[in-house]
C-alpha cells in the first residue's frame, strides 16, 4: 500500500476495517478503481458506496479525467454496482489471472 501511484480509502467500523477502495495511476488522465472490499457482514449497509464516492472525489481533485474499473463477467452483483454507479461498459477482455483465464468486464467514468 506504500506505491506512490496507489491510494487506499479504509472504512472503520467500531474499531475494525471493514472495508476499503484503491485507486491506482494508469496514466496523466486515467485512474484505475482497483478495488473495492467490503466484509461480507457488512454488504448492504453503503460501505462500498461510501469507498466508491472516496475514491471518484480524490481521482477529481488529482484532476484525472476517466476512471476505469474492470470485474469479473459473471459477478452481477458488481455488475451491477458500477451501472448504477454511472459507470459505462466499454468491454468484455480476457485477462490471465493467477494461471487462469477470466472473462472480464471493463467500465469507464467520465469524471
Amino acid at each position: 500500500m506504500s506505491r506512490d501511484d496507489t491510494r487506499v480509502f479504509i472504512a472503520i467500523n467500531e474499531g475494525r476495517v471493514v472495508g476499503f477502495s484503491s485507486n491506482r495511476r494508469i496514466g496523466d488522465e486515467l485512474v484505475e478503481l482497483s478495488g473495492i472490499i467490503v466484509l461480507e457482514s457488512m454488504t448492504g449497509v453503503g460501505i462500498g458506496s461510501r469507498r466508491l464516492e472516496y475514491s471518484i472525489e480524490a481521482s477529481k481533485g488529482d484532476r484525472y479525467k476517466v476512471m476505469m474499473v474492470k470485474t469479473e463477467s459473471f459477478n452481477d452483483r458488481a455488475v451491477n454496482f458500477y451501472l448504477r454507479n454511472g459507470f459505462r461498459r466499454e468491454a468484455t477482455i480476457e485477462e490471465e489471472v493467477e494461471g487462469s483465464n477470466v472473462e472480464l468486464v471493463k467500465f469507464v467514468l467520465p469524471l
